[in-house]
């Protein structure tokens, strides 16, 4: 936005290049020219310098600030109205606006604008080869919507009407991908999934902030984080030390809310790459790729840092940080601290399901939340102990069923059966062990007349030609060494399965 505060004798004498402002003026005698006939006058300026290259129009703008100067602006401005306007949109003139890369997209400039008019420069169909003919690739002169990166997972939104699947970086490029294609070169809105866009702004603003306040206060460095794009499920930093105590947990939540509640202003400026600044910016280094122009994000009287992603524009606007709990983690001969938090509306988002889990538990478990420890500890106890006499009664079942497969294969029997409708196979194995020794093949099935599993053990040479054949007949796989186990649709044909068996057997007897 230009402020115009001089008389246009003054006006008249400023030029651009060759493009004059003095013949779009002309025949304006009065002392200050409308606000249309300043509008009407840079836009003929605009159009004349349409034929001047792209770097030397934006020397012409640039030149803003020279008018400022020559017109004497603090002076003008005791004598003569403010006259401001917006300078047009060269695209809407026939001009051709430069392409937005990332670093300096307008999602970067302004997180909180939500939808944005663009063209689309480009629109391929998708080079992955699975979507082929499905989503299309999309490029637009600038997008509100922010491509992955950072640790920060990508916006979705629409363009044109048609989904945002997903927005990626490529060669310092947005690309969208969307479920349509769109015409080059038409007008679009891309308008960002607002609910998303706050939830992870939250977290990775969150992030900043107990990164920074945990070296501020006891000097432990964030080497990484983890951010999922799922609302209802924590974010992780990962700190430079082998333990965080429960006071120093408590410390830093409560140092983040209060720098939540001073609403400490958080911006984004950029700077060059080979500024004396870089040098003094906490990074953990820059990726591969970056050109232009660095992205700096300063936290008021807190942080600065080089970040791409989306943030809030204070930190009152996170409302809260909960800082949830922290896990000890081994990582290539190290010791970390992995801590989980949830910022913004997770909180709410995580009290109302823990909220609504209490009230379930009360119900089950028919006592008040302070009782729910001790009551699921007399579970676990009674479950144990009834476990141990299940596998004690188990153990009772495997011998009876073994003496009985004994005395059958004593009388001759080269080819046994277990049935049972309920079982695992942990019990399967038992029966197997239970024969062990024992010059014959068992079979043995649980569950029917449909989906099941079964086993044969025996002879490992026997267990091994005739076991896929059992499977087929049971329309099942399986596998293993000594013993052939798997799962089947048809345990009903395990009558089939035994006769197949026996003629087998008889078939070797009988061969010379």
């Amino acid at each position: 936005k230009v402020s115009i505060v001089f008389p246009p004798a003054v006006f008249s004498r400023v030029h651009c290049g060759t493009a004059s402002l003095e013949p779009h003026l002309a025949g304006h005698s009065a002392k200050r020219p409308s606000f249309r006939s300043i509008s009407v006058a840079c836009l003929a300026v605009c159009a004349n310098v349409r034929r001047f290259s792209r770097a030397a129009v934006k020397r012409r703008f640039n030149q803003v600030r020279y008018i400022r100067e020559l017109a004497g602006i603090a002076m003008a401005a005791e004598a003569h109205e403010n006259v401001s306007f917006d300078p047009p949109d060269r695209s809407q003139i026939g001009g051709e606006a430069e392409v937005a890369k990332c670093g300096a997209l307008r999602c970067q400039k302004d997180s909180y604008l939500q939808t944005l008019h663009s063209r689309v420069t480009s629109c391929v169909p998708s080079r992955e080869k699975k979507k082929k003919g499905q989503v299309w690739e999309v490029c637009l002169q600038d997008t509100v919507l922010f491509p992955e990166g950072g640790g920060q997972p990508c916006d979705l939104g629409t363009v044109g009407g048609a989904n945002v699947l997903r927005v990626v970086n490529i060669g310092g490029d947005a690309v969208h991908f969307v479920d349509a294609p769109l015409e080059v070169g038409s007008q679009v809105d891309a308008t960002v999934d607002w609910e998303r866009r706050t939830d992870l702004m939250h977290q990775h603003s969150a992030q900043h902030l107990i990164t920074a306040l945990a070296i501020e206060l006891f000097g432990y460095e964030t080497f990484s984080w983890d951010l999922k794009p799922d609302s209802t499920v924590s974010t992780t930093l990962y700190l430079g030390t082998e333990e965080l105590r429960p006071e120093e947990l408590q410390r830093l939540e409560q140092r983040t809310n209060e720098a939540i509640w001073e609403g400490h202003p958080v911006t984004p400026r950029w700077i060059a790459q080979d500024s004396e600044e870089v040098e003094k910016i906490r990074c953990r280094g820059l990726p591969e790729g970056v050109v232009g122009p660095l992205r700096v994000l300063e936290f008021e009287g807190i942080d600065t840092n080089l970040c791409c992603g989306t943030h809030v524009k204070s930190t009152a606007h996170l409302s809260r940080v909960k800082l949830l709990h922290t896990e000890r983690v081994r990582d290539r001969g190290k010791t970390h601290v992995r801590l989980h938090f949830a910022a913004g509306d997770r909180v709410l988002r995580f009290l109302d399901v823990v909220w609504q889990r209490q009230l379930q538990l009360n119900s089950l478990l028919a006592v008040a939340p302070d009782g729910h420890i001790a009551a699921v500890e007399a579970l676990l106890t009674t479950k144990k102990e009834q476990t141990k006499e299940v596998k004690s009664l188990l153990e009772e079942v495997v011998d009876f069923t073994a003496q009985r497969l004994k005395q059958r294969a004593a009388e001759g029997e080269k080819v046994l059966d277990v049935h049972r409708e309920k079982g695992d196979m942990d019990l399967m194995k038992l029966f197997a062990a239970a024969m062990d020794g024992l010059d014959v093949l068992l079979l043995t099935t649980f569950g029917g007349p449909g989906a099941g599993t079964f086993m044969l053990s025996g002879p490992p040479d026997l267990v091994a030609e005739l076991g896929p054949k059992v499977g087929a007949i049971l329309e099942g796989r399986g596998g293993g060494k000594g013993r052939y186990q798997g799962k089947a649709e048809k345990i009903s044909n395990r009558t089939e399965a035994l006769d197949m068996l026996r003629k087998s057997l008889a078939d070797r007897a009988s061969a010379p």
